[in-house]
């Protein structure tokens, strides 16, 4: 399988600054995400551990597709600092008809906090960018676990802000938390 160097339908789903690149997925990022994913489940809409096997038929098929569609509903970028892969995510959930789409970031769950806020607000603002440009949408959302603070503190120093809190709506350790949701017109 011939694997393309980037989304077909937007070419320009990259950017560096200084050592740090933000690059569209590759085959070869799969088992560093899958690793990431399966080590920090707590913290994602992801139940079951996933295989080795699982994981290339995802990148194989759903991800595949999506770098070849013309709307997909899924882009998925890396980001790398200095040639190192470090965090994953992207706008997923796309929905073109309303010009919106959800928020994803994960990164090693073992970051000291300044890495963990310096990529991920370095990925959300040109994340922010890309989607009111090269994308044309309207907003952008994320579902947030309520114990995630610093994650919350980010999103709302990016611009984010808080539309709504869904109660007792995932199971953390036996307990229930809430979800918090976040969005942001671009405008």
């Amino acid at each position: 399988m011939t694997w393309p160097e980037g989304y077909v339908h937007y070419p320009q789903l990259e950017m560096s600054f200084g050592d740090v690149v933000i690059r569209p997925i590759r085959f070869d990022d799969r088992e560093i995400i899958r690793g990431w994913r399966n080590a920090q489940m707590k913290v994602l809409r992801q139940n079951e551990t996933i295989t080795q096997l699982a994981q290339e038929t995802y990148f194989k098929t759903v991800v595949h597709e999506s770098l070849t569609a013309q709307n997909p509903e899924r882009i998925l970028l890396s980001m790398e600092d200095q040639k190192k892969l470090v965090a994953y995510g992207g706008l997923v959930n796309v929905s073109w008809a309303n010009r919106r789409a959800e928020l994803s970031f994960l990164t090693s769950g073992d970051l000291p906090i300044e890495k963990y806020e310096y990529y991920f607000s370095t990925f959300i603002s040109y994340i922010l960018n890309v989607a009111r440009g090269q994308l044309g949408l309207h907003k952008i959302f994320t579902e947030t676990y309520e114990f995630r603070h610093e994650h919350i503190f980010i999103l709302e120093k990016c611009g984010f802000k808080i539309e709504g809190r869904l109660i007792d709506h995932n199971i953390d350790s036996d307990e229930f938390c809430d979800s918090i949701i976040h969005g942001v017109i671009l405008v």
